[in-house]
């Protein structure tokens, strides 16, 4: 009889109790618990109680090793295995993974299976692969996974427009829009194919976000050319790259929570909903929230007037055929303190509108947002 069970400190592990008499991987072992231990040598058994079984699963739930350090142990424990393989074996999620700034490769550095300093791209681009988990939308993902699955990056200039726009929205969130630091796509690309490890990892992370997507066809609603799926997800970088804002070698420079997309008569609402006055100033604090699931209540800048150019081109969508794209998420960062993508709820259309700077505009959109959504955003009005 082994005694495990007592007032034991939070750090008691009885995974790594488990795994001396047993092996095999955390939720190999958690597995074998759960199901009594079908797998030990003949004439062989252990038998938990009712207690002692909750107590043990318990534990392994909650000790997950999500700490850099504890990350490190997991990992010379298990190998040099892939992070599909070190996600299974361990129980921990993607956002486990990135969080603090760090990524599988600078985990693989770090206990010894790659040899040799980081470069600085690599840093630079590890950093960034946290920021891709929103990432859902099946398309663009496997349009992704085909380009960097090629032993060469694509050449900018052979690319057609919905490709060139794809791999825009990759180079930002990769190397994001500071214009100090900017670099022309087929720079980015070329950089990316160098840092051989980072590829190959952004390679298999997006495999796993496109089994997570599924294989349903997205609805686009701007067009064919302009990869921006409804009900997907994307950072506010990855927007202006599919609306083809600025360019890699010059970004935009967004401060406004709206942006007017002259070529493509296009405006865009950046709504935060759940807003708090550390990250929004009085004059920002706008009322924006779901009214139903078709109709959305937003408020313009404080400074907007009816008459003036930009109230006229809201008042006046309908008949000048502007199209007014909806982009929203529940508060500035998300549960990891990331952050929060916006979702693109599709295009709306002008219903009626009060007041004078700001105008309190309702929108009708043209598909309805999916009901949990609409859970969400009707929630922010208190």
């Amino acid at each position: 009889v082994v005694d495990f069970v007592g007032n034991h400190r939070k750090e008691f592990r009885f995974d790594q109790r488990f795994r001396k008499l047993l092996g095999g991987s955390r939720m190999e072992i958690q597995a074998q618990i759960e199901e009594d231990f079908p797998f030990l040598p003949a004439g062989c058994s252990i038998r938990l109680d009712a207690v002692a079984k909750e107590t043990v699963l318990r534990n392994i739930k909650e000790s997950l090793p999500t700490g850099w350090r504890e990350r490190q142990v997991e990992a010379k424990q298990l190998g040099d295995v892939s992070l599909t393989d070190y996600l299974a074996h361990t129980g921990l999620e993607l956002a486990d993974i990135y969080r603090g700034g760090h990524s599988y490769t600078d985990l693989r550095r770090t206990v010894g299976y790659l040899e040799g300093d980081a470069s600085p791209n690599e840093i630079r681009l590890g950093r960034a692969l946290g920021r891709m988990l929103h990432l859902g939308d099946g398309d663009h993902l496997r349009y992704l996974l085909s380009v960097l699955e090629a032993d060469q990056p694509p050449a900018a200039g052979e690319l057609e427009d919905l490709e060139r726009r794809r791999l825009t929205m990759l180079h930002y969130s990769l190397w994001g829009t500071n214009r100090k630091l900017a670099m022309s796509l087929d720079d980015g690309l070329a950089a990316l194919w160098e840092a051989v490890a980072i590829r190959s990892e952004l390679t298999e992370l997006l495999s796993i976000l496109a089994v997570e997507a599924g294989p349903a066809p997205a609805d686009h609603p701007l067009g064919d050319d302009v990869p921006l799926a409804l009900h997907a997800a994307y950072s506010r970088d990855e927007i202006l790259g599919a609306l083809d804002d600025g360019t890699p070698e010059l970004p935009p420079v967004v401060r406004e929570g709206t942006r007017w997309i002259e070529g493509m008569n296009t405006s865009v609402s950046f709504v935060t909903l759940n807003k708090s006055e550390k990250d929004f100033s009085p004059s920002t604090m706008y009322n924006d929230y779901a009214v139903s699931r078709e109709l959305f209540h937003w408020e313009t800048q404080s400074t907007t007037s009816a008459p003036s150019k930009t109230g006229q081109r809201y008042l006046n969508q309908r008949q000048n055929g502007i199209n007014v794209a909806m982009c929203v998420r529940s508060s500035k960062n998300d549960s990891n303190g990331q952050t929060a993508p916006y979702t693109f709820i599709g295009l709306a259309d002008y219903v009626s509108h009060t007041g004078d700077r700001p105008i309190a505009i309702t929108w009708k959109l043209r598909e309805p947002m999916r009901a949990t959504d609409f859970v969400s955003y009707r929630a922010a009005i208190a």
